[in-house]
């Protein structure tokens, strides 16, 4: 059955063959497809929540908050979105929806409740998600509230409470690696009609996650505050004091409140979990970066006047098995646990090498919430964090993905094969993915056991041979390079240690920005280096970088850092290589527009004379006519130049005011037609070199574009998002056409 969001794409698609009509660039180039498909992948983005029906477990959801609300009728083999009528939105496109917790009611589970991150927003579904509507009266946040968990109280489904975070109370909290991580407060929202109306029950200095009630006694509520990455609002850095909330307690429905924090050596309690059959004995889960002493596995069975430390570091999700106590699960970042005795005693598994839990190829990131089977003990799905949904079927031996359909994947780069366009790589925060099949399956393909890539940058394919691929990390420095297709890499580039040496602000922050080979000799590399914040987020671009451009002349196996280019310690995001001289191309830095080397990098001279913004994202050169070139800029659109970079002129209409244009493409077979990716309107299209552009955006239902790529005919184009993956504008022999 088709939803509402399908029949409207197909509307969409429909009013697009009309208007091809009449505006010519709509209609298919060279047989190109008119709209785009959603590929569902690769995994990634900032997963929550997932849950599955009690009465008929093949039926779940997971929450993303990039990607929404997703549902799987068949045990989480694949997914689909269901949003209808969820209205919040954020991101530079305005297209993500920040769908944070869900929850079944436990009374008729075709009622469910979702809260939204930073938005203030509690949405209610009464047919299974197909429809939502918001709830919110009473709410007095009018934004910076996150809600973080929802519960519903057994047998009596007008009695709902809501947790949540309150905005951030300042950024100068600690600061780890470069990051600050937010000062926070909480509250928790009790509803006592069905979430007609709200109102507060406890304020506090940390955000409220889990709200747990007895079933036995339903005015006996838990409440835990805290989580990894946000810091209490009662915390002081400057003196290393962790301050935090730790757990909560009310046995008159909210009335009052006290804590229960004797044993607990860390308070802050991002996962709590209350034992099926005997509702004093409960898990906790504790740890934070900024603060990770006394972190993890807590067990309580008194109903929380005692808890003791039963193993771990920082843990981020913890479970009890609903059909079998016994078996208990909790994680962290790095390692995975299963208890066989009711959470007395803790086996860990680290495989891979010792490095870490999961499926091959893949990093977890932080596994933020469980899901055991209550059909099987021993099978368990997590959400992530750092995005993507894992499943084991044998209690945490071995995992698979099980995301099918469903990413908020934070794409920074995509590369296509020249030799077949059903071969793409894309570099993700979440780390690098192959498919073989133009985005209907993805594999991890993370050097995990090498040094894995804890936020991807770039990837590059060599244009002769597509198991030849570059791709970088967002930090450290670190460059990879494999010969067989991503199965196996060599570290190339590290920094790690130059980069140590520097202010925390920018220590981690560095490394490749953008790869680029010589069409005319394939062993001729290029590479621009730079701070990862700028080039995302146009933050500290005045930051120092240890090298502005490199070289590699034996296909990117080895590098020459260049010095003396006038933008050294500048960010570098895009280059542009001449396509039939090795030694000329183009630099685009931020700041100081476009530099041209004639002689294979050792040299440069300042090339923008007429760019109106010197910040400068993407560049791309004419195939067929090298004095062509096209630079997308980060405020004001973008320029051609018809002589080599000598001079530029503005090239935007059509184009919306002020773009940032963080992508550009040719397309090799008719040089006349260019595409460029805008990070707020999506793809805009150009049949005449740039003269004028219309948006091309039929099926992209995520418009921040970061990376864009064509495949050597021409035919497909693939567009890397913030926040939805990545989309296929053309057909692939043997890849899905809609999804």
């Amino acid at each position: 059955m088709r939803t509402a969001q399908d029949m409207r794409s197909a509307l969409v698609v429909s009013l697009c063959a009309v208007i091809c009509l009449s505006v010519p660039f709509q209609r298919p180039v060279s047989g190109q497809a008119t709209a785009w498909v959603r590929t569902g992948g690769p995994s990634g983005g900032i997963g929550y929540d997932i849950r599955a029906r009690p009465d008929n477990p093949d039926v779940m959801y997971v929450t993303d908050a990039l990607a929404g609300v997703h549902k799987s009728d068949n045990g989480g083999l694949t997914w689909r979105s269901i949003n209808q009528g969820i209205d919040a939105r954020q991101g530079p496109s305005n297209d993500q929806i920040p769908a944070f917790c869900i929850t079944i009611d436990p009374n008729n589970p075709n009622v469910l409740w979702v809260g939204v991150q930073e938005l203030s927003g509690v949405y209610r579904s009464q047919d299974g998600g197909t429809t939502w509507d918001k709830r919110t009266n009473g709410i007095v946040e009018p934004f910076g509230l996150t809600v973080r968990g929802i519960t519903v109280q057994p047998g009596n489904s007008n009695v709902v409470y809501a947790a949540g975070e309150i905005g951030s109370v300042n950024w100068a909290g600690r600061q780890i690696d470069g990051k600050f991580f937010d000062l926070v407060r909480g509250v928790v929202y009790k509803s006592s009609d069905g979430g007609q109306n709200w109102r507060a029950v406890w304020r506090g200095d940390n955000l409220a996650r889990y709200v747990i009630l007895d079933p036995t006694s339903p005015d006996t509520v838990y409440v835990s505050t805290g989580i990894f990455d946000r810091e209490a609002a009662n915390s002081r850095a400057e003196f290393n004091e962790a301050g935090g909330v730790g757990i909560l307690k009310s046995t008159n429905g909210g009335a009052s409140w006290t804590t229960i924090n004797d044993g607990l050596r860390n308070l802050y309690v991002g996962s709590l979990f209350m034992h099926p059959r005997d509702p004093k004995t409960l898990l906790a889960g504790t740890g934070n970066e900024a603060y990770p002493d006394g972190g993890g596995i807590y067990l309580t069975t008194d109903g929380g006047t005692t808890w003791q430390q039963r193993d771990g570091e920082a843990i981020t999700s913890v479970e009890f098995s609903t059909n079998n106590p016994d078996i208990a699960y909790a994680s962290g970042s790095r390692e995975f646990y299963r208890s066989s005795d009711g959470g007395q005693t803790w086996r860990a598994y680290l495989n891979r090498n010792g490095q870490s839990w999961g499926p091959a190829g893949i990093l977890t990131g932080f596994p933020i919430d469980f899901q055991v089977d209550p059909r099987d003990s021993l099978r368990l799905f997590v959400n992530n964090y750092g995005g993507g949904n894992f499943l084991t079927t044998d209690g945490g031996a071995s995992w698979a993905l099980a995301s099918t359909g469903y990413t908020g994947a934070e794409v920074r780069d995509v590369a296509v094969s020249r030799q077949n366009p059903a071969v793409i790589y894309a570099n993700t925060k979440s780390g690098p993915f192959k498919s073989t099949d133009g985005g209907q399956s993805w594999a991890g393909i993370n050097p995990v056991e090498l040094r894995s890539v804890s936020e991807g940058a770039r990837v590059a394919v060599d244009p002769e041979d597509h198991n030849h691929v570059l791709m970088s990390s967002a930090h450290q420095g670190l460059t990879y390079e494999s010969l067989d297709g991503g199965s196996t890499w060599r570290l190339v580039t590290d920094y790690d240690e130059e980069l140590r040496g520097l202010s925390p602000a920018n220590r981690f922050q560095q490394g490749m920005q953008v790869f680029a080979f010589a069409p005319s000799w394939r062993l001729k590399v290029y590479g621009g280096f730079g701070y990862q914040g700028c080039v995302l987020l146009l933050e500290a671009c005045d930051t120092p970088t240890i090298v502005g451009v490199l070289t590699s002349e034996d296909g990117g196996s080895t590098w020459v850092r260049r010095t003396g280019t006038g933008f050294d310690t500048m960010t570098v995001p895009a280059i542009a290589v001449h396509p039939r001289d090795r030694d000329t191309a183009w630099a685009g830095t931020m700041g100081r527009g476009v530099f041209k080397t004639t002689d294979g990098g050792s040299r440069w001279t300042a090339a923008s004379t007429g760019l109106a913004d010197l910040n400068v994202e993407s560049l791309a050169s004419d195939p067929t006519r090298p004095e062509i070139l096209y630079a997308g800029t980060s405020s004001r659109g973008l320029f051609k130049s018809r002589d080599g970079g000598v001079t530029w002129a503005a090239s935007s209409t059509g184009m919306k005011a002020n773009e940032e244009i963080k992508a550009i493409t040719v397309n090799p077979s008719q040089p006349d037609v260019v595409y460029a990716g805008s990070y707020a309107s999506g793809v805009y299209a150009s049949t005449n070199g740039g003269a004028s552009w219309v948006l091309t955006n039929a099926g992209l239902r995520n418009r921040a574009i970061r990376a864009l790529t064509i495949s050597a005919d021409g035919r497909v184009l693939y567009a890397g998002t913030f926040g939805e993956g990545v989309f296929r504008l053309g057909a692939v022999s043997g890849a899905a056409t809609s999804r």
